[in-house]
């Protein structure tokens, strides 16, 4: 049973039923999500919006269930369909029933049904008024950190996390940053404001855990950071440096890498779902006239997948991002005291080394990295990796 975030246009599995005299009626039970949803906000039959074709004025008729918990059976089901009785209540399941009318000059055929559906509703920390055991109590919403926590969480379709294993204050931080304004580029030039980030997606609960985490961490590049005390979020955004690293606190020599040709792109092809386009997967592919020179004009082409991204501007803007960010070249690795331990994953410090110029002019105060890995040894002294930070990356 798939789970709906945000708005997507979907089908699902159906059950059909031909009933009354003749065969007059054809009943179709289509399973839409797991529950509870917030709404189904247009019937679609091949693509056509049912409310907008007037032929189908009383040959169609729609109820739905939402997949609210304790919700009762569809009185018109089992009114209607003798196979369908009172039990039948497809608790915390969301399905459509569709009844059509047969008429030879409106229906050549089985129609193809879908539905826009305004998924999930979700937990929100933020709002007092939620409560973690109180289904009743939450809200729709497509802020992906919230969906992020929602499957994290769950316990039929999700991981099944305990709350209090969860440092809910970096989803507050994140959620709030994803629903703050943001100027996007149009195609044209011209700027946009929206919200920074959206989470429109369907999740297929068989594929494994990780993927569907990485999917929904993709619509708004967030890293989930496995607990040392609680899981944490942090999303790949600009940040000022919380700790220098130097000769004082570095235990050994400094292990620098430069970035292979492999990683580094100045293209990128991306597919996205539009909201513009009926959902249909879209192709759009963004490039960097000053990047493919730099690169003696060969072209170096990423193959990105943007599954919970409804929008061109938002493609757009994480796919430049994507392409930025990997021509960020310098990595190092090196041990560190422990005073190490005031820095988490994800933040960015600078590293100051004599011996690379990381100390004078304008990198006085040292290189910016942002950590990606500390491992804790048994000696307390903590192995550090981390990747070059160039906040210009984050520009539109």
């Amino acid at each position: 049973i798939p789970v709906i975030y945000g708005e997507r246009i979907v089908g699902g599995s159906e059950y059909r039923s031909i009933e009354g005299t003749n065969n007059k009626f054809l009943h179709r039970v289509m399973c839409l999500g797991e529950g509870e949803i917030d709404s189904v906000k247009k019937v679609f039959l091949n693509n056509k919006d049912i409310s907008t074709i007037s032929e189908y004025i009383g040959l169609v008729t729609t109820e739905v269930k939402t997949g609210q918990v304790g919700q009762s059976f569809m009185g018109n089901l089992v009114s209607q369909v003798p196979a369908w009785d009172t039990t039948m209540v497809g608790n915390q399941i969301a399905y459509i029933h569709v009844r059509l009318e047969y008429d030879r000059d409106v229906f050549s055929g089985i129609p193809r049904l879908t539905c826009l559906v305004k998924g999930k509703k979700v937990y929100d920390p933020r709002e007092s008024s939620h409560s973690q055991t109180n289904t009743l109590t939450w809200e729709w919403s497509d802020n992906p950190v919230l969906c992020i926590l929602d499957y994290l969480t769950n316990t039929v379709y999700g991981r099944g996390i305990p709350y209090d294993q969860i440092d809910l204050e970096t989803f507050k931080n994140e959620a709030d940053y994803c629903d703050a304004s943001f100027n996007y580029l149009n195609a044209d030039g011209s700027t946009i404001s929206q919200k920074r980030y959206t989470c429109n997606g369907v999740l297929n609960p068989d594929e494994t855990a990780l993927n569907n985490l990485k999917k929904l961490c993709s619509s708004c590049r967030a890293v989930i950071i496995p607990p040392s005390d609680k899981y944490r979020i942090v999303i790949d955004r600009e940040a000022t440096a919380s700790f220098t690293f130097n000769e004082e606190n570095i235990i050994g020599s400094l292990g620098i890498k430069g970035g292979s040709l492999r990683e580094k792109k100045n293209q990128a092809r991306v597919r996205f779902f539009d909201k513009n386009n009926n959902y249909d997967e879209a192709i759009h592919v963004t490039s960097s006239s000053s990047f493919v020179e730099e690169d003696a004009n060969q072209l170096l082409t990423a193959e990105l997948l943007y599954p919970f991204t409804n929008s061109y501007t938002r493609a757009n803007y994480l796919s430049h991002l994507h392409i930025k960010s990997s021509r960020e070249h310098w990595k190092v690795a090196f041990t560190a005291t422990s005073e190490a331990l005031s820095v988490q994953v994800m933040d960015v410090v600078n590293i100051k080394s004599s011996a690379m110029g990381w100390n004078s002019g304008s990198l006085a105060s040292g290189k910016k990295f942002r950590i990606t890995h500390m491992e804790f040894m048994p000696d307390d002294t903590i192995e550090i990796q981390a990747e070059e930070y160039d906040p210009s990356v984050y520009t539109p």
